[in-house]
């Protein structure tokens, strides 16, 4: 698993949301989830530090208009153009293609 520091604390805290006893994990916006992100959210500036996920309509989005632009680019080049890894785009690509199936077998 990969660790990370926190945004706050600088602590190096694993990115995930269960881990060994001990452990600094992740809590979300970048924060630790034991000290830094029950304090921003306490002192209500969980706004300080921005989400660093995109929502997967803004995502979807950015990819159709791309596609659509360029039709000859490389998955790979819209997921640099847009900002997020090729991976998270691939799995933010079959999502949306799996609930779009859902949706149609359910009509």
């Amino acid at each position: 698993m990969t660790t990370q520091p926190c945004r706050r604390c600088h602590r190096p805290m694993l990115m995930a949301h269960t881990g060994p006893r001990g452990v600094l994990l992740h809590g979300g916006r970048g924060l630790c989830r034991d000290r830094c992100w029950p304090w921003a959210k306490t002192h209500r500036r969980l706004s300080d530090y921005p989400r660093r996920n995109r929502d997967s309509q803004s995502v979807l989005t950015h990819h159709d208009a791309l596609r659509i632009l360029h039709p000859d680019w490389s998955q790979a080049r819209i997921a640099h153009e847009i900002g997020v890894s090729h991976a998270a785009l691939r799995k933010t690509l079959s999502r949306a293609s799996r609930g779009a199936q859902r949706a149609t077998s359910a009509h």
